[in-house]
């Protein structure tokens, strides 16, 4: 069984003046089953920008606003659509991307697929996670 699955979709990094699609990958592992991570391609060759935050932001994220500091994640619905907006921020800069909440409920129910949610500590090898702390 495969334990760890991805989504490559395009959000919208949303700035003041404009909108413009950038590439996303979502990944999700098994083994680390508290996390996922989104890595946001370069548009002109750059750096890919990769965010580690716990699945449950996204879970929550998609029903009301979650998250305090560097992530926070909540619903806007426009006319017929509803959007997930992400608002990350770090020493680096901050950014606001958002996604169709089809794209995000889909990939949420892959991640709930592999581990459903309250089963996370049955994923979990503490020992091992000390053991490399301890190296």
């Amino acid at each position: 069984m495969n334990r760890s699955i991805d989504a490559n979709f395009f959000m919208r990094l949303e700035s003041a003046d404009r909108r413009f699609p950038i590439l996303t990958r979502l990944h999700y592992d098994a083994q680390r089953p508290f996390e996922m991570t989104v890595t946001f391609r370069g548009i002109t060759g750059e750096t890919p920008v990769v965010w580690t935050f716990a699945r449950d932001l996204m879970f929550d994220g998609r029903l009301h606003l979650v998250g305090l500091g560097d992530v926070r994640i909540w619903p806007i619905r426009v006319e017929q659509s509803t959007r997930v907006y992400l608002s990350l921020s770090s020493d680096s800069g901050e950014c606001l991307v958002s996604a169709c909440i089809t794209h995000i409920n889909m990939w949420c129910r892959r991640m709930s697929a592999l581990v459903p949610p309250g089963t996370e500590h049955r994923h979990f090898d503490l020992d091992r996670e000390v053991g490399l702390l301890l190296r």
